[in-house]
């Protein structure tokens, strides 16, 4: 997704709707609170790796390229850095380089939880940063996230394989699940996907996607881009479904032409180990799923793409002088919203610098995320979306 201008003060975006001369959908607004530059001295960072958001309204953020080496920092709702967090190694409190994305959960009471592969084990810190007894995690996380999903009593879920995937598939979404650990890192029982997760992922850019995930209430929400909406599993058992209208747009012939020049070129620099994909006929309703703390979901809707400014694919690395594919179309970031009984509260355009590659965690009507200055230097920007 492209690049796109800062911006400040309180906007809405009229929905595809509107324009076609149905009544408008409800719309949320967005106000930029403030932003901070990793270059400073008061927020001195280097580039996040993981981002969550705190109950008090601050942020916990892993910076993978600190000046002292790996560090988890935690800044309060106004952005001041309350503290560090440990640091590189292997004893108490400490951590690998070697994390994942959505490697930290934060628990409605502020324990801080941080999942590090490389050591195979959750660290932990009390709401005040009390260092916590660290939870051994006897599996390999893999798949996508969230990789970690701290559970209200105490225990925690973690993604990974629970099955031999099945051979010559994209993703086998069958293979995938959650292994239920208690404090102790004692597997409790194992969480495999439903019968819509378990659905092949077909081979096309742009099939639809499930996904699934446990919510820290002990709940299970399940996703399938197909549609706009989702549904919940509640602790009885029982299926929710939860959907919202939505227009199916085609891929444009734009975006067909530079996603055939990307999978050109990603074939070539791989030598033919990664063939080249077609684009689907159509695009996913959706292409992110997220549900905060609160229990409400929100959805990266789908919209057309526009021309922005020039940016190089994000491909393999060049062989010789064969000039990497530029990219120029991008989907403005919308969000949809729903609270946590299902109900659609509305959408939101959310000017992030990116909306695929970047984060966005939310509490309340609270919003973080991430992105780079002009000059490059990483940023976290806070946001109050709010009803009208």
């Amino acid at each position: 997704m492209h690049l796109l201008p800062a911006l400040f003060g309180a906007f809405a975006v009229s929905h595809a709707a509107a324009q076609q001369g149905k009544s408008p959908e409800p719309q949320l607004v967005v106000t930029e609170q403030f932003r901070l530059t990793g270059a400073t001295e008061a927020t001195p960072f280097g580039r996040i790796d993981c981002i969550a958001a705190m109950p008090d309204g601050g942020v916990a953020l892993f910076d993978g390229k600190g000046i002292d080496g790996p560090t988890l920092l935690i800044l309060d709702a106004q952005g001041k850095l309350r503290r560090h967090l440990g640091r590189r190694g292997a004893g108490p409190g400490e951590y690998s380089s070697s994390q994942l994305l959505d490697c930290i959960t934060v628990t409605p009471e502020g324990t801080i939880a941080l999942f590090d592969r490389g050591l195979s084990r959750i660290t932990r810190w009390a709401r005040d940063g009390k260092l916590l007894p660290t939870v051994s995690v006897p599996v390999q996380a893999s798949g996508f996230p969230p990789y970690l999903v701290a559970v209200r009593d105490g225990s925690f879920y973690v993604h990974s394989l629970v099955s031999r995937p099945a051979p010559g598939l994209v993703f086998d979404g069958a293979a995938y699940g959650y292994i239920h650990l208690d404090a102790t890192g004692t597997i409790l029982d194992t969480l495999r996907p439903a019968a819509l997760a378990q659905r092949k992922q077909g081979h096309l850019i742009g099939d639809p996607f499930v996904y699934w995930f446990p919510r820290p209430d002990g709940s299970v929400v399940e996703a399938d881009e197909a549609t706009l909406g989702y549904r919940i599993r509640d602790v009885r058992g029982i299926w929710h479904p939860v959907s919202h209208p939505f227009t199916v747009l085609p891929f444009s012939s734009a975006e067909r032409a530079e996603e055939a020049a990307s999978q050109e070129w990603t074939a070539l620099m791989t030598r033919g180990a990664v063939p080249a994909r077609e684009l689907a006929t159509n695009k996913p309703a959706f292409g992110r799923i997220m549900s905060d703390p609160e229990s409400r979901v929100w959805l990266l809707r789908r919209v057309p793409s526009v021309p922005g400014t020039p940016r190089p694919d994000q491909g393999p690395v060049s062989i010789g002088t064969t000039q990497r594919p530029v990219r120029r179309m991008s989907e403005p970031p919308v969000f949809v919203r729903f609270s946590a009984t299902g109900k659609y509260e509305g959408e939101v355009r959310i000017p992030l610098e990116s909306a695929w590659g970047n984060f966005f965690v939310a509490i309340g009507n609270t919003v973080w995320s991430t992105g780079a200055s002009s000059d490059g230097e990483p940023q976290v920007i806070k946001w109050r979306v709010e009803m009208p």
